[in-house]
């Protein structure tokens, strides 16, 4: 597989969410349109160089570019 499965939450004019559940790796991006909220919800893992464990909140500033997840986790990440 491609490790990980993202599912879309929701999504309205403000915001989307989605759910992401990573077996291996994910890597996605801040650009400069949104800031990106990742709360964790289950597992362990490492955002970049830092470390997660479920309950931790990490907040992405916009611009901030490519990141990747590794690890087994699950993530309920925010984009404006």
């Amino acid at each position: 597989g491609n490790g990980y499965k993202s599912q879309l939450l929701t999504r309205c004019d403000l915001f989307n969410v989605e759910k992401v559940s990573v077996t291996d790796s994910y890597t996605t991006n801040a650009d400069e349109n949104s800031f990106v909220s990742v709360l964790v919800t289950d597992g362990k893992g490492m955002i970049d160089e830092i470390e997660i464990n479920k309950g931790d909140s990490l907040f992405i500033p916009a611009n901030y570019g490519e990141f990747t997840v590794t690890g087994k986790t699950e993530l309920i990440i925010t984009r404006v």
